[in-house]
């Protein structure tokens, strides 16, 4: 697959955005009010730049192909499951050094990628309180194992349509009080991120690019708009009728919102890729930062939580919270090169045996 190093900087900022919205530390701070109330579009961010990897994977090679699917999964194993499995160990021995019982009902749902599907049923799932923000990683998962197989029985050409179901499905299930954790109701990102892996593995952003751009700057710009106009009147309608359906609704909107801006900025830098406009986004140390991104991301939440032990949350320095920041930093570093980086080196061994487009008329 084609690399592009903008896609690598998108996944820097979006874990940036994540870090920023779950540090406790910074609430103190009415300035960054603004910054941090726009950091919860990071999640949706990482799933559309992951909805498009995926997606881009399954239109080059032919995961009816039994063979072809394999791979996709080892592949996708071998990058995901060395830093969850060693982070979930950490998360557990925490909890218990911390005086908990041992929760093996938390245990043994995310060791097998499942600690949010309980709540397609119930109100609350059991959750290991440091490898909370796993969820995450839990539904990409799932993706990855369902979204080959729709595409390999329904062929290429559904996957817009699939799409667009997944976007009217992500917004209802939201809107009827779904737990925003689950993959059903945070399938907007994934969703917008494949049809851009159409249009870009069709060549119509190469051919239409000025058109395309046009249309994701307007689309932008309305996402950006409806969305300041939908979070004043969901807090308005929750503190004036609090259960109220209607600002279900209205959250649900926003989070569709986002994820159809998060989308046009992606499919902007997608029409403009390698263009010396975006030579920031091909900057070094934002790339390092989206290649550890996972490692960040399952890493974070610990040391808050060994902070919050100790300080509790409200008292939180500033210099505690660069404390945390730092330490995530080094940590994830050194995991990418003790662990990640070893068993990415075994996906040579997992290669996709290359597929005739021409061949595939589905």
């Amino acid at each position: 697959m084609r690399h592009v190093p903008e896609l690598d900087a998108l996944r820097g900022l979006a874990i940036i955005g994540v870090v920023l919205h779950h540090s406790p530390g910074l609430e103190q701070f009415s300035r960054l009010g603004p910054i941090l109330g726009l950091s919860f579009a990071a999640v949706d961010l990482l799933l559309v730049v992951s909805g498009f990897l995926f997606t881009t994977v399954l239109l080059e090679h032919d995961t009816r192909d039994l063979r072809a699917y394999s791979c996709f999964l080892m592949r996708r194993a071998l990058r995901i499951a060395p830093v969850y499995y060693v982070t979930l160990l950490i998360a557990v021995i925490v909890v218990v050094w911390q005086g908990s019982p041992p929760p093996w009902s938390a245990l043994a749902h995310a060791l097998v990628f499942m600690q949010n599907v309980p709540l397609y049923w119930a109100e609350t799932a059991p959750v290991i309180e440091p490898f909370s923000p796993s969820w995450l990683v839990a539904a990409m998962v799932q993706f990855a194992l369902i979204w080959p197989l729709l595409i390999g029985w329904l062929g290429r050409r559904a996957i817009v349509p699939l799409s667009v179901l997944l976007l009217v499905a992500g917004l209802a299930s939201r809107a009827d009080g779904y737990s925003f954790q689950l993959l059903l109701t945070r399938s907007d990102g994934l969703a917008l991120g494949a049809i851009l892996a159409v249009l870009a593995q069709s060549g119509a952003l190469d051919r239409h690019r000025i058109r395309y751009a046009l249309a994701f700057v307007v689309l932008g710009v309305l996402s950006v708009v409806v969305l300041f106009w939908l979070t004043p009147l969901a807090l308005a309608i929750g503190a004036r009728w609090p259960g109220l359906s209607a600002s279900s609704l209205v959250i649900a909107a926003m989070l569709t919102c986002s994820s159809l801006a998060v989308a046009s900025l992606t499919g902007l830098i997608l029409c403009y890729e390698g263009h010396p406009v975006l030579r920031f986004l091909r900057a070094r140390s934002l790339r390092a930062l989206g290649l550890i991104s996972l490692g960040i991301y399952l890493y974070h939440p610990i040391y808050f939580y060994i902070l919050s032990t100790g300080v509790p949350i409200g008292r939180q320095t500033l210099s505690q919270t660069a404390l945390v920041y730092a330490a995530t930093l080094i940590t994830a570093n050194v995991s990418w090169k003790v662990l990640e980086e070893p068993f990415l080196e075994i996906k040579s061994g997992f290669a996709y045996r290359r597929t005739d487009a021409a061949d595939e008329t589905s």
